[in-house]
């Protein structure tokens, strides 16, 4: 397999913070459903830019998140990087704002600079120092799990058309 085929499933948050966790709880989830090589699963935790150590050049990244949009708790969202404006007051946990991040990064790094990104999240009820999600947030995450397993299902039919 050409390591230009592969996708990348990031877990981006904080566990320490209820909803905030959400991303590395979803990625957690989804490493038990995903045993194929195509697929590299990173926990970034706080720090987005623990990707730019990754050597391999991927076709798709999918970052897992908590998304604030100011929508009803639960709602999930698909978002691809080149289509979301940054906002400068924009507030996070992370480090980094993510978004800002992987915009810097998509344009500095070689390996990420061909591949799609996309971020998918959840509109979090409560980000305050609490372990576990909030009841909606939890319900949200089995369906997360699954559009994130046919968001890689779509990928890697891209991949084989491209290619047959």
């Amino acid at each position: 397999m050409n390591s230009q085929d592969k996708i990348l499933v990031v877990g981006a948050g904080n566990i320490l913070l209820a909803d905030e966790g959400f991303g590395i709880i979803a990625l957690s989830e989804l490493r038990k459903k995903i045993t194929s090589d195509d697929v590299v699963m990173f926990d970034a935790g706080t720090d987005i830019y623990k990707i730019m150590n990754l050597d391999d050049r991927f076709q798709k990244i999918i970052v897992l998140d908590a998304v604030k949009q100011k929508q009803q708790a639960g709602t999930i969202y698909r978002l691809p990087l080149h289509k979301i404006e940054i906002e400068s007051d924009a507030k996070s946990s992370h480090q980094i704002k993510v978004i800002e991040a992987l915009k810097l990064m998509q344009v500095t790094i070689d390996n990420l600079k061909d591949c799609e990104i996309i971020i998918m999240g959840v509109e979090p009820a409560k980000i305050e120092y609490c372990v576990g999600l909030s009841k909606e947030v939890e319900r949200a995450l089995v369906y997360f799990v699954d559009l994130v397993l046919e968001e890689i299902e779509n990928a890697r039919s891209i991949v084989s058309q491209e290619y047959n």
